[in-house]
This record gives structure tokens, C-alpha cells and sequence, in this order.
């Protein structure tokens, strides 16, 4: 989900959201991105107040790759293994995300996510 709900008008109140990008959002403050394929996406917010002043334009890239491919190489293999564990141990990977299951912690969960993928079992 992109998130502009932080923008701010000051003195006055928004009165659009205008997004662009592949694919294209809705023009709303939050708008949903559900089931993007694999790949790298730029989408770009502008922001419009009630007296028609457009704030400077705001990017943000996403990245989209597979959820156990931590160092996007589009392979599971042994080097995303010991990445994973080497980042639940607390050890620096370079600011890979490791964190598989989304939870904000790098634990036994997800070193056995990255093993079985890599292992290619369900």
C-alpha cells in the first residue's frame, strides 16, 4: 500500500492526491497495490491543497521480489540460507531484509522459510 496520508497542507486543507506510476493507483491518499509482480515500481504522489497550490512532487520506489530471495538474485540457494542466519544471530547483511514472515523479527520461522525454498519444499 502507498501512504500519503502524512502530507500536509499548511493553513489549508488537501484537496487531492494524484498518483502516477505502472500500474497506476487510485488518486486517494492510501491507495491499495495488491499482487504486483516481481520487478521494481516507482510511483510518484503530488499533492494538491484546497487553494489549488500543488506540493513538490514525492517518489518512492518498491521493490517487489520473492519473499525468500533475500538478496535478490532470483534464486533460493544457500547464500540466502546464511543470510537469514546470519541476520537472526544479529549480524549485519548489509541492510537485506531478512525478515520473511513480515513480523519484524528475524527468527527460527523464517531461517526454515529460506531453507525449505531453497530446498524447494513447499
Amino acid at each position: 500500500m502507498l501512504d500519503g496520508g502524512g502530507s500536509e497542507a499548511y493553513g489549508t486543507t488537501i484537496s487531492s492526491y494524484v498518483w502516477t506510476g505502472a500500474p497506476d493507483p487510485d488518486d486517494v491518499a492510501t491507495p491499495a497495490l495488491l499482487g504486483l509482480p516481481l520487478g521494481v515500481y516507482e510511483f510518484t504522489l503530488v499533492v494538491t491543497d484546497s487553494e489549488a497550490h500543488a506540493g513538490a512532487p514525492d517518489t518512492v520506489t518498491i521493490f517487489v521480489k520473492r519473499p525468500s530471495d533475500i538478496n535478490g538474485d532470483q534464486a533460493f540457494n544457500a547464500v540466502d540460507v546464511q543470510l537469514v542466519i546470519n541476520a537472526a544471530l544479529g549480524l549485519d547483511i548489509g541492510g537485506l531484509d531478512a525478515d520473511v514472515d513480515g513480523n519484524a523479527d528475524v527468527n527460527a520461522v523464517d531461517v526454515q522459510t529460506v531453507t525449505n525454498a531453497a530446498l524447494g519444499v513447499g
